[in-house]
């Protein structure tokens, strides 16, 4: 299913806010989005971006997953969880052989499948303007319009080998993408290695694909999964593929599609961008994309998450990517309950609820969700026990940085300067709260109207409209 498709299905279902005001992408796009998700959970349809050339859609997955993903969480999960069991637990025992090969033949009908690239079109470095794409801007302080979760394909010529993954990319001109690519990430060790025998790297930055591939996308502590298969088990249907430009194997349900190359050594400094913490990091080098083609449908539909602890797709998607990755942290350690991310931090911080816990096995805790490297930038561990559920865990930081005494404070490090790529916190720590109640804390607003007040009577149109159907 394409995000055309979806937005028709939510269309349908009544799901969708069509917004005919024309809207700015910089500042006023996002702002509107953040705003509306405090009054509905509908997904919204920008149908007129000032000056761009496609109308955007947000919010899809907000509140949402199930219309979405076609399917319940738990079936999801249970997909997940039959996936991974049929890769992990391969066994030789000839009286499982029926069950063996029963497996496989699930595998092979979700396995991806190559098809033509008709009903795409495709245009030469010669015929499109990147920054025609209704990349957006949160504040003034963001130095360049960003694409929040494109999936990104890298290819080396050399080798054959292919990542995939999601991070922000930055619009720097017409003709050029800034990717930022986290020094810790499998993205980066992929760069590393490429950089010593190819001259240049194809790269593909994909906009609007199925949701099932959007969700994988960054589901990096699968190590030894091939994305578009986790996707197509996933959903119980393969994803259909189309080569282009050589060896590059791209989702044929995207809306738009940019084909480039990313030449060793052709960096500059990333410009500063909003983060969930509500902070701007930027300024360390970062890999450019060259485009060289653009590709997208007749009518495509820009897709693109905002920025924001809770309001956001990004949000929805990381909630469900959480339940897929505590089934697989209970593979390897059956006492984790849950575990959960605190967004508002960045997903710097997760906390994790340990049955029968205790200190020494909140440390192995800490020290194995480290080496899985869940997140490119998790440095906080925080072990509760399992019968305290975090209902809110965003509201969770300050109780703990307050009333933890640092006889709790169970392993901690600091890094090496040329390791880090964020200017805030430097030490990696594993925090003992087993022993820690947990009392309420009321949401607290991160975003403030004050900056956006020219757009307060668009705003009020709009919101007039939503009450009015």
């Amino acid at each position: 299913m394409s995000i055309g498709d979806l937005v028709e299905t939510l269309r349908n279902g009544k799901h969708l806010i069509e917004i005919e005001e024309s809207v700015l992408a910089d500042y006023e796009l996002p702002w509107f989005t953040v705003n509306l998700a405090r009054k509905t959970s509908k997904a919204l349809l920008f149908k007129d971006v000032v000056d761009k050339e496609y109308p955007v859609t947000t919010n899809i997955y907000l509140g949402k997953i199930d219309i979405s993903f076609h399917n319940s969480t738990s079936l999801i999960v249970e997909n997940f969880k039959r996936l991974i069991s049929i890769l992990l637990n391969v066994s030789l025992d000839p009286s499982s052989k029926i069950s063996v090969l029963a497996s496989f033949a699930w595998i092979s009908d979700v396995y991806p499948r190559v098809v033509g690239s008709q009903g795409f079109l495709r245009r030469s470095a010669l015929e499109f303007d990147l920054t025609g794409l209704p990349a957006v801007r949160h504040t003034a302080r963001e130095e360049h319009p960003v694409i929040k979760n494109p999936v990104i394909l890298l290819s080396d010529p050399k080798t054959g080998q292919t990542i995939l993954f999601s991070e922000p990319v930055q619009v720097i001109d017409e003709k050029t993408l800034l990717v930022h690519i986290p020094r810790s990430s499998k993205a980066f060790m992929f760069l590393e290695e490429s950089t010593k025998h190819s001259e240049a790297i194809n790269a593909a930055i994909i906009i609007g694909v199925s949701p099932y591939l959007q969700l994988v996308s960054k589901m990096d502590w699968l190590p030894w999964f091939n994305k578009y298969l986790l996707a197509g088990g996933l959903s119980g249907g393969p994803v259909n593929l189309m080569r282009v430009d050589g060896n590059l194997y791209v989702p044929f349900d995207a809306e738009t599609i940019i084909l480039g190359e990313l030449v060793p050594g052709d960096v500059r400094p990333e410009g500063k961008m909003l983060y969930e913490d509500m902070r701007y990091y930027g300024g360390f080098p970062m890999p450019l994309v060259r485009a060289k083609a653009l590709m997208h449908k007749p009518e495509p539909v820009f897709y693109t998450s905002i920025t924001h602890p809770y309001l956001s797709d990004e949000y929805a998607l990381n909630n469900l990517r959480e339940q897929l990755m505590t089934e697989y942290v209970r593979l390897l350690a059956p006492d984790v309950s849950y575990l959960s991310f605190l967004s508002f931090d960045a997903y710097r911080t997760v906390v994790v609820g340990l049955k029968n816990a205790n200190s020494r096995r909140a440390y192995e805790i800490g020290v194995l969700l480290f080496s899985l490297k869940l997140t490119p930038y998790l440095d906080t561990v925080v072990v509760v026990s399992a019968e305290n559920k975090v209902e809110k865990v965003e509201n969770l930081a300050s109780m703990l940085l307050t009333s933890l005494a640092s006889n709790r404070i169970l392993y901690f490090e600091n890094p090496q300067e040329e390791e880090l790529l964020r200017d805030a916190r430097r030490e990696k720590v594993i925090v003992d709260a087993t022993s820690l109640r947990l009392d309420y804390i009321s949401e607290r607003d991160v975003l403030t109207s004050d900056e956006f007040k020219d757009s307060r009577e668009k705003y009020e149109k709009i919101l007039q409209e939503l009450r009015g159907e």
